[in-house]
């Protein structure tokens, strides 16, 4: 009896390691299988990560070709506001207007005689000198030119020359014999060099933090391409638009009394900035500037003198005449003016004197603004 007990008791020890071992395999079975799962769920996010790499070093690449094309536009944004604020700030500004002598007649010997017109009316940039008659190119560019000369001809002829350099321009000549006033004008548009040159450098710092560097590029080039719009916009606005043309009438005859004429040329060709009175014959300038203006004036004097004024003001600029014994006339000329705000330009007839105008527009007064100062 007794052994059959421990028979039993061994029988159920041996049963019970075995179910023990099963259990033991069962939970290293499932260890197992769960680093499995780990390992390609480790192998997966290996290979996203390397996925994300590729795609952040080809992020990276774009991002420096538009951080290099970020810089060429930033870079060349800036060159055109620094060219604008240059051409604002530092635009050339040259105009002169003199007049030759108060000496009465000029008289050239028996060579050539270099005119020296010594009453300087306007010299903005003091490119024309009063000592040797000489205008000397400051700036590369195209230059307005002209003259106009007058003399009492008795049965002999008058020649003006022009010259560029040592280079004949233009030859001009008149004969008369009654002794009276008899005028040349003449204008031409050259283009002038200048021995002067200018050059601009410039170069920017670079950042090893790439990402940041193109943030900040971006931030100046939106400031920048507003700062050159701003420019844009405000030299449109400040340059002031002036420039003027009018015909005299369609009345035919116009005549002075026993005093001096104020003409009024009452018909509007172009009143750019509505600087022109046609109703006081006033130009009235807007701005402080210098501008060019012109007239021409026509008769028909029959052995009459015919005259005609500029003012500046109460200041006299012109007193032009000329006569002829049959025919018609005409009378023309221009000057460079340095004006101030307010300042007016007008044209006079004096006491007596006449002009005629028609639907032709043979007599007209014209000016316009070369640069605000």
């Amino acid at each position: 009896m007794v052994a059959i007990i421990t028979l039993l008791v061994l029988l159920f020890s041996e049963c019970g390691a075995q179910i023990q071992c099963s259990q033991s395999e069962l939970e290293t079975e499932n260890q197992l299988r769960e680093l499995r799962a780990m390992v390609l769920e480790l192998r997966g996010k290996l290979t996203g990560t390397q996925k994300e790499l590729r795609d952040t070093t080809t992020a990276l690449h774009d991002t420096k070709t538009e951080l290099a094309g970020v810089k060429a536009r930033l870079a060349t944004t800036e060159t055109e506001v620094v060219n604008l604020e240059k051409e604002i700030s530092k635009k050339p500004k040259v105009a002169f207007s003199a007049g030759l002598t108060n000496s009465g007649p000029v008289k050239a010997g028996s060579s050539e005689l270099s005119l020296v017109f010594t009453k300087i009316i306007t010299n903005i940039g003091q490119a024309y000198s009063s000592t040797t008659g000489f205008f000397t190119t400051p700036v590369k560019g195209v230059y307005y030119f002209r003259f106009t000369v007058l003399d009492m001809l008795e049965s002999r002829r008058m020649t003006i020359l022009m010259f560029k350099n040592k280079e004949k321009l233009m030859g001009l000549a008149e004969y008369d014999t009654d002794g009276k006033e008899t005028y040349l004008s003449g204008g031409v548009t050259l283009q002038l060099d200048s021995q002067s040159s200018d050059t601009d450098n410039a170069s920017g710092p670079t950042h090893l933090d790439v990402s940041a560097e193109l943030r900040e590029l971006r931030e100046q080039l939106t400031a920048t391409q507003t700062k050159l719009q701003d420019t844009i916009t405000r030299l449109d606005a400040e340059k002031p638009k002036v420039a003027f043309s009018a015909a005299l009438t369609n009345s035919k005859y116009v005549q002075a009394g026993n005093t001096e004429m104020n003409l009024v040329f009452t018909k509007i060709i172009t009143n750019v900035g509505e600087a022109y009175s046609s109703t006081t014959g006033f130009f009235t300038a807007p701005v402080r500037g210098v501008y060019y203006v012109r007239f021409t004036v026509m008769d028909y004097p029959f052995s009459a003198w015919m005259d005609i004024k500029m003012f500046k003001n109460q200041e006299q600029i012109f007193f032009l005449a000329d006569h002829e014994a049959q025919g018609h006339l005409y009378i023309s000329s221009g000057v460079t003016l340095q004006l101030e705000v307010g300042d007016v330009v007008n044209m006079r007839l004096p006491a007596g004197k006449r002009l005629y105008d028609d639907h032709n527009n043979q007599c007209t007064f014209t000016g316009f603004l070369l640069f605000p100062l």
